[in-house]
């Protein structure tokens, strides 16, 4: 046995809990979307129906990220595991 093998941990596995009282979180994809939304800003200035336009996007990307987190599984569902290579 080498001694860079004993060295070596043995594999850690846990079970996944909700941390805090609201656990969610928004991803950059959120906020490159939210942020493409802004391109109503503009012409916004010249006629206001593209208010509805900005709106409307931004509802849109609300209601994606809100099934988003409908579809990913809760804490309770995943383990976690970390295996070490070397010391």
């Amino acid at each position: 046995m080498s001694a860079a093998v004993s060295l070596t941990p043995a594999t850690v596995e846990g079970r996944a809990f909700r941390a805090g009282r609201l656990g969610l979180a928004f991803g950059p994809r959120f906020f490159i979307l939210l942020a493409a939304g802004l391109m109503w800003a503009a012409p916004m200035l010249v006629d206001a129906r593209f208010l509805y336009a900005l709106i409307a996007w931004d509802l849109l990307t609300l209601a994606a990220w809100a099934i988003d987190l409908r579809l990913i599984p809760p804490p309770s569902a995943l383990t976690i595991a970390r295996a070490w290579r070397s010391p």
